[in-house]
């Protein structure tokens, strides 16, 4: 075994959020081939009390909080210096101590960067000895890019700024990289630098469902009390594009359900609502649960799923588990635009609010829901974690591996 070292913007566990949903799988991935050491930042005080989850894994884990004074300062300074607000966010002293304290006293084989902010400090580590991987995950200036089209200004300019920032930031560290992994061909295509020749840096590192996990034949408990005409939606509901998209579902698409299905009852669940969500639940026939122990009883018992998200990224999560689920979805295009080869039917694509409507409508007709068992096989076969994590063997050499003439 190989040591590595990974660093994480945001503490990987638990996995309830999309993107620590990929950090904690890659870190149980290099966990079972590796040693590794984890640094990460943690923006949730009340997630530090699962060190032990990590520490189980790990040869050390290094932990620094994120989010307050320093932080806000930090990326004041990358503003003035004109470079990316959330380079500067993540800036921290004691973090870049740990890594050159790691660097220095064992054998680092490969150093990864989980997100293009991580990456900054990638350049401790001797390219000479370290094989150096960021994981952008998805295309992040792309997606401020997206944000400043939907809004006003003052957030209009800064999400502009930001996106000029933060693009030549990746430029870079796609140049300074031995390789940039993105969750899908659609990414691979915009990440800034790729036509400077170094496209052949970039991998496409795909999501995965844990298969085992989300199982519609478990005998899952009803949340909706015999209702057999919800509507779910699943995702962290302080999250910007979330927020949006379950906005934008009961604006323009819900009254128009509702009148065909005044018994319909639309379901909102995650962590965190915003307060323009939580206001949602004043509305007839809309639950909004906040935080539930386990999704998967939602999802089960839906007669749709829906991911009306207008600014999305890469493969979404939410998506994958519901196909997982034998559950018809219902997306924009934006959400389904990741997916690789041939998307199963069950997947739905929606690209106007009318055309939404009538396909939730005519999933509520069908009552009760009939399964979709081609999504689950559409997801076993293309987003499985231990395969596609796989090709990061590519780049981290093994002990029995010869480097610079000697065997490790």
């Amino acid at each position: 075994m190989s040591d590595v070292i990974l660093l994480v913007h945001r503490i990987p566990f638990p996995p309830d959020k999309g993107d620590k949903i990929r950090s904690w799988h890659l870190l149980k991935y290099l966990a079972r081939n590796h040693r590794v050491w984890l640094g990460a930042f943690v923006d949730d005080p009340d997630d530090n009390r699962y060190r032990p989850e990590l520490e189980s894994l790990c040869e050390e884990v290094f932990l620094r909080p994120v989010g307050g004074w320093r932080s806000r300062l930090g990326a004041l300074a990358a503003l003035r210096c004109g470079r990316s607000l959330g380079v500067g966010y993540y800036a921290d002293g004691e973090m870049t101590n740990w890594v050159s304290r790691v660097l220095a006293s064992h054998d680092i084989r490969a150093a990864i960067a989980f997100s293009s902010t991580m990456a900054q400090y990638l350049p401790l580590a001797d390219p000479g000895s370290s094989t150096l991987i960021a994981d952008f995950v998805d295309v992040d200036s792309d997606k401020w890019r997206q944000y400043a089209e939907e809004s006003a200004w003052p957030r209009r300019w800064l999400y502009q700024y930001e996106a000029r920032a933060l693009a030549r930031w990746e430029a870079g560290v796609l140049e300074q990289a031995d390789a940039v992994c993105v969750v899908s061909r659609a990414e691979s295509e915009i990440v800034p630098g790729c036509d400077a020749g170094n496209r052949d840096k970039i991998a496409v590192l795909p999501n995965g469902v844990d298969y085992d996990f989300f199982d519609p034949e478990a005998a899952w408990s009803d949340p909706f009390d015999g209702n057999r005409h919800a509507v779910v939606f699943t995702g962290a509901m302080d999250y910007y594009a979330n927020v949006d998209g379950v906005c934008w579902f009961v604006e323009h698409v819900w009254e128009a359900v509702r009148s065909e299905h005044p018994q319909a009852e639309f379901y909102i669940v995650g962590s965190k609502p915003s307060q323009a969500v939580s206001a949602l639940a004043r509305r007839p026939g809309i639950t909004v649960t906040g935080r539930v122990p386990d999704v998967r009883p939602y999802l089960a018992h839906a007669a749709a799923v829906v991911a009306p998200l207008r600014l999305a990224r890469g493969v979404q999560n939410k998506v994958l588990e519901a196909l997982s689920m034998n559950r018809p979805v219902i997306a924009t295009p934006q959400a389904l635009r990741g997916l690789d080869g041939t998307p199963p039917r069950s997947a739905i694509a929606a690209d106007s609010p009318e055309d939404f409507a009538r396909e939730v409508i005519r999933r509520l007709d069908f009552s009760p829901a009939t399964a979709e068992s081609a999504g689950r096989d559409y997801v076993r076969a293309q987003y499985d974690w231990t395969r596609n994590l796989g090709q990061l063997g590519r780049w981290i050499p093994t002990d029995i591996e010869v480097r610079d003439g000697t065997v490790g």
